[in-house]
């Protein structure tokens, strides 16, 4: 898919503005007084820096949407993003699933040491009473790890989904808590007084990440969305010097700067809506935002 031909327009005034800001900052560095400036453009260079700044925001905005709606059809890579937020957007929906059996995963943990922490008495409590706390917390373990594997799967599907490609550092992390079922299984060997001390430092290491409704968790995923964003900046800005580069060699020719500077007032002049309009468009970009 070819460039359109407003977008190679674009870059050619893009390319000449370039020429134009190159020339009056070299004539900004001599050092002439106004009264024996020579020099055959009319404008000052004070004038003309001015008036490429107006004209290069404008143009930068308008390629920058240009190009972005190119690369949006043109380019596999850029349209693969698409792809890569699914994937994000897979592992974050498993958060759900994972946050409700670590919380019922919790509820256990404080149950259970309730039942073996207490007086000496009921520390040493009766095996039916630890038989069934400890069968408790181990449903809910069992629960966990499945959860556990679900959000592990949807972070290896994201990491292949983004091998080899533009994309390959986004990253989301695995599952916090991971393999309880074998923390519990070493758990039941223990005494009861070595038991309730395990179960104490669990709940302590889960109970901020409850208390944050895994805040951390979903951030990490707003993270990954936002470097897809970056990438593709990266990548749009990178074809984008290209294509400067391209314009700079074959689009350009030498011509009196005025007349250039100019000319791009013209196109820009006529490329803005009227000022009612243009307050019109900007008011209704607010109001979306």
């Amino acid at each position: 898919m070819s460039l359109s031909s407003d977008i190679i327009s674009l870059l050619c005034d893009e390319a000449c503005l370039k020429l134009c800001r190159e020339h009056f900052d070299e004539v900004s560095k001599k050092t002439v007084t106004p009264a024996t400036h020579t020099a055959p453009d009319s404008r000052s260079p004070q004038e003309a820096r001015l008036r490429i700044d107006e004209l290069e925001d404008w143009l930068k905005s308008t390629l920058h949407s240009k190009l972005r709606n190119y690369l949006q059809e043109a380019s596999s890579d850029y349209l693969y993003s698409a792809e890569v937020i699914s994937a994000i957007n897979g592992w974050e929906r498993q958060l759900n699933p994972y946050s409700d059996c670590l919380l019922a995963f919790a509820s256990e943990l404080k149950s259970a040491a309730r039942t073996l922490g207490g007086s000496r008495e009921k520390l040493y409590a009766s095996f039916n009473s630890r038989s069934g706390a400890m069968a408790g917390l181990r449903l809910s373990a069992e629960g966990l790890d499945r959860a556990s594997l679900q959000l592990n799967a949807a972070a290896v599907n994201l990491s292949q989904v983004v091998a080899r490609t533009i994309y390959e550092k986004v990253r989301v992390p695995v599952p916090p808590f991971a393999g309880v079922l074998q923390w519990m299984h070493r758990l039941e060997l223990l005494t009861n007084v070595e038991a309730l001390f395990k179960m104490q430092i669990k709940e302590t290491e889960v109970r901020p990440l409850l208390a944050n409704k895994l805040l951390p968790l979903h951030s990490r995923a707003t993270t990954a969305r936002e470097t897809v964003t970056e990438i593709q900046r990266e990548y749009l800005e990178s074809y984008w010097n290209e294509l400067r580069d391209h314009a700079l060699t074959h689009y350009v020719k030498d011509r009196k700067v005025d007349k250039m500077l100019d000319e791009l007032s013209g196109r820009h002049a006529a490329a803005m809506p009227p000022p009612g309009q243009q307050m019109i468009q900007d008011e209704a970009v607010l109001l979306s935002a």
